[in-house]
């Protein structure tokens, strides 16, 4: 939902269409995988979750992806 809600005020602002797509599954882990093997183009952003980057590392003992090593902080939407 809020992605859905930055999306659509940034495309308001920047007259650029920003497409949301819901990758759901597996505690966030489908979606969190697919981001990463993006190209860092800077046109993927990936909104995570404690989920995605915190305690999944305790219940996948091999996650498809690096929490720190595959994606790059960019600011703290909610709490």
């Amino acid at each position: 939902m809020q992605a859905r809600f930055i999306a659509e005020e940034r495309s308001k602002a920047v007259a650029q269409l920003f497409i949301v797509e819901n990758k759901p599954g597996a505690g966030g882990n489908i979606g969190a995988a697919d981001a990463s093997r993006s190209a860092p183009d800077g046109y993927t952003l990936f909104m995570a979750t404690s989920a995605t980057h915190s305690s999944n590392i305790s219940f996948y003992p091999k996650l498809p992806y690096g929490p720190e090593k595959d994606f790059a902080p960019l600011t703290l939407v909610t709490i």
